[in-house]
Formats: C-alpha cells, structure tokens, sequence
C-alpha cells in the first residue's frame, strides 16, 4: 500500500510526535534490544516511547539520528488500520448483499455499517481521524452513508452529548429515546417502564429509523431539540439531503433492481435493525450503568470544583476491554479517554487510559471499567430495570448563567 508516494508496509517506518523515521537501522543499535524496539514498528510510537523512558528527551534525541521519512503520511497511522479494515468489510458486505440479498446478508451489512460508524465517521467528524481537514470530512461523511446526517450528528454528539455527558436535560442521548426509554430518574415514569430492561432491544433496533425520522426533522427546521444549528453551512445542509438520498439508493433501490422489491425490503429491515442494535448498545452501555449516574453538576471527588468538565467526564463515562476492543470500536469501548481527549487519535486510548486509571487512584477520583462487553452489559440491564421502577428525583438547581 502506498499513501503520497510512500510504501507504507514496504519499510520498517515509525512515526514519533507527527515525524516518520526509518527504524530499520536502529535495531542492532537500542540498548534494550532490536526486539524491543521492533515494538514501533508500522505505528505511532510516541506513548508508547514517553511511557517506557525515563529520560525521554534522550530516547527522542536518538530518533533523531535516524533517518527522516519528508513525505511520509503520518496523519494516517493512527486510526488506519481501523478505519481501513472497515471499510473493507462494508465493501464486501454490500457487495455480497447486493448478489445475495437476504435476512442474513442485510445483517452482516448492518454490523459492517455499524463499524464503519465507530472506526471511521466517528473519528472523522470528532476531527482525529487526520491533522487534515480534508480527511476528516471525507471520513465523517461516512455517516451520510450508513444513514446519518454528519451535519446533525456532530450537533447531537458534540454540542449536546460531549459537554453535557448524562445530563436529563442537555443530553440528547438521555432525552431522545423518551418516554420509550427511561435513562434518568429525573425524568418522569411512565408504568412501563418497569418492564424497559426487558424490550430495550426492541427499541435500540429501531435506532436506525429514529435516525431517518429525526435527521429529516431536524434539516427541515434547521434546529435540534434545544439547539439550532446556528453555524451550519448550506453546503453541509445541502451534503446532508443528497446523502439521504444515496442512503435510500445504496440501502433500498439498487438490490431492488437487482433482486426484487421482497428481496431488498427484508435485507434493507434486516440491515437497519442489526446496525442500529449493534450501535446503541456500543454507544449506550458506557454511560448508562449506575456508577455513572452521577447527579452531572457535582464534583467528583470531595473538594472538587463542582463545575469542572473533567470531572463529569470521569463521573458518567464507563470503560470496558482494551486494546482489542479499541480496534474494533473506534476506541469507543474506552469512553473516559475519548470523552477527556476527543480530538486524539483512538490509537493513543489504551496509553492514554492507563494514565488516567493512575492519575484517578492517586486523588481519589472515580474511574469504572469492565473487562468485555458482556460485564458491561449485565450492568447496563441492571440499571435499566432500577431506574425503570425509581420514583422520579428531582433536578438539581443549577448556577446561573
């Protein structure tokens, strides 16, 4: 593979603090062994180098002696691995969809849409795919493609969900789902939702056609519940329609022609209910177990700022397995890291992670995490059926503004 003339995988490249390096003749040279250094290999090696030297600023001077890589893509390596890998396989589900065009062809689209969703636009959008801006637009306009609207997602996600992370009445992802779901027990109990932690995954099905339901609303009066989108360009409105439109042609039209109307409906049903269950429960499990439900304007810790941002990241964000895990989520399953570093690459999650999990102990600071996705979830079941039955609690007073 080759990115602006450079043979990516052709030679022993690693990147350190934005510089691409030939490490090949280092390897006879690093006083831990080649094998260790072998390590930085085909990826940014900075936390990787920071957390492993004492004297940094020594093991960074021997880097320099190496020879430098000019033109070497280095905006790419963080989140190419992942975010190629996905959009492969979406490539190979469509196209399998499209010959075969069934139940279990939509599904396997729905989880290939779902990747690309966390490994890809998501990352794009929040600006960390790339240094290029260019980049990260191409890359968040993937969620055009799997039936978003990437001009109304960055105002959910960003302006909505990130600075106001769990709160019952800023955070579209706590209020969008009611009265279906209850995620607050600040809000009001309806009786079903004592039963909610049994037909939640009925309803995270249906997540993909909220998704239509709602991006049409909110372009057609330009404004989201709370928020309008004061600063959105009308090329990015008008990017917003025709991605609807390829959407529709990509999901719906072009299997119909080649398959039949029956054929493409149910895959296209199949498709969006995978894709929508396999997002909600990524997006929805690291901030809805109970050791998240902190009241969102209390300190986290005593003697804290109650006001602090940072704080509230560490007070309502979850995390659960690990490099593995980062790979295939986007780095979605280490939600403290990405809430305090949004705009980082998901490849520096596990190091950043680890500093945070230090850094929380040695002030006694909350900081949540549960080996797989499993765990996780039996916790997100068991919150979902405490806050179902839970008397409704009062908001707290906030500061005025």
């Amino acid at each position: 593979m080759r990115l602006n003339g450079i043979p990516v995988f052709g030679r022993q490249w690693t990147v350190y603090r934005g510089q691409a390096y030939d490490l090949a003749p280092w390897f006879g040279r690093h006083p831990g062994g080649g094998w260790l250094a072998r390590l930085a290999v085909h990826r940014d090696c900075t936390a990787l180098l920071e957390s492993n030297h004492v004297r940094v600023d020594r093991a960074a001077a021997a880097l320099e002696s190496l020879p430098r890589l000019p033109d070497f893509p280095a905006w790419a390596v963080p989140s190419l691995v992942a975010a190629g890998a996905a959009l492969l396989a979406a490539a190979g589900a469509y196209a399998w969809h499209c010959r075969a065009c069934s139940l279990a062809s939509g599904c396997l689209l729905g989880m290939a849409g779902a990747w690309v969703g966390t490994a890809v636009q998501h990352g794009g959008n929040h600006g960390s795919m790339s240094r290029r801006p260019g980049i990260n637009l191409a890359a968040g306009a993937a969620a055009d493609l799997i039936g978003g609207a990437s001009v109304a997602w960055r105002y959910h996600h960003q302006v909505s969900h990130h600075v106001h992370c769990n709160d019952a009445e800023l955070d579209e992802d706590v209020v969008s789902a009611y009265p279906l779901l209850r995620f607050d027990a600040r809000l009001p109990r309806r009786w079903f939702h004592a039963y909610q932690h049994i037909y939640m995954w009925g309803v995270f099905a249906l997540l993909q056609l909220a998704f239509q339901t709602g991006d049409v609303a909110t372009l057609l009066a330009r404004r989201m519940p709370g928020r309008p989108l004061a600063g959105a360009a009308a090329w990015e409105l008008a990017g917003a329609w025709a991605g609807k439109a390829l959407y529709w042609a990509l999901l719906l039209a072009i299997p119909a022609r080649l398959q039949g109307w029956g054929a493409a409906a149910a895959g296209a049903a199949a498709c969006m209910a995978v894709q929508g269950l396999t997002l909600a429960v990524l997006l929805g499990v690291s901030h809805n177990v109970a050791a998240t439900k902190r009241d969102s304007t209390q300190g986290a810790g005593a003697g804290e700022d109650a006001s602090d941002w940072g704080l509230r990241q560490l007070a309502t964000s979850a995390d659960w397995g690990g490099r593995r895990a980062c790979l295939l989520t986007g780095g979605l399953n280490l939600q403290v890291a990405h809430h305090l570093f949004p705009t980082l690459p998901s490849a520096l999650y596990p190091a950043i992670t680890a500093i945070v999990r230090e850094e929380a102990a040695a002030r006694g600071l909350p900081y949540v995490h549960w080996t797989s996705l499993p765990a996780i979830m039996a916790h997100l079941v068991a919150f979902m059926r405490e806050v179902g039955v839970a008397e409704q609690t009062p908001a707290p007073k906030r500061a005025p503004a």
